[in-house]
């Protein structure tokens, strides 16, 4: 007999994005549904190491992607698409990066 647990997150459950400054360890968690301006996460709030460049294109890339979270999100809500619902499975035992 085989056993097998899943863990699964409907969109509707991720509420923040949450980072963590690997130089002070100063956390900041922003609302899944905030209207966010690029220059808030090119560096820690705290002791102002460099989080994200926009030379490399990472804050553009996490912006992108958080508006198309929230505009697959709110395609979501009210039942609007028919014949699915859609969930994200995450690891069972998710890996430190501590």
């Amino acid at each position: 007999m085989m056993y097998q647990q899943k863990r699964m997150l409907e969109l509707s459950d991720l509420i923040s994005f949450c980072f963590t400054c690997k130089g002070c360890g100063i956390s900041l968690s922003i609302p899944a549904s905030a209207n966010l301006k690029s220059g808030r996460l090119e560096k820690c709030p705290s002791c102002d190491d460099v989080w994200m460049t926009p030379v490399t294109g990472s804050v553009r890339k996490f912006l992108d992607f958080k508006q198309a979270f929230n505009s697959l999100t709110s395609s979501f809500e009210g039942g609007k698409v028919d014949g699915f619902t859609l969930t994200l499975e995450i690891a069972s035992d998710p890996v430190s990066t501590a």
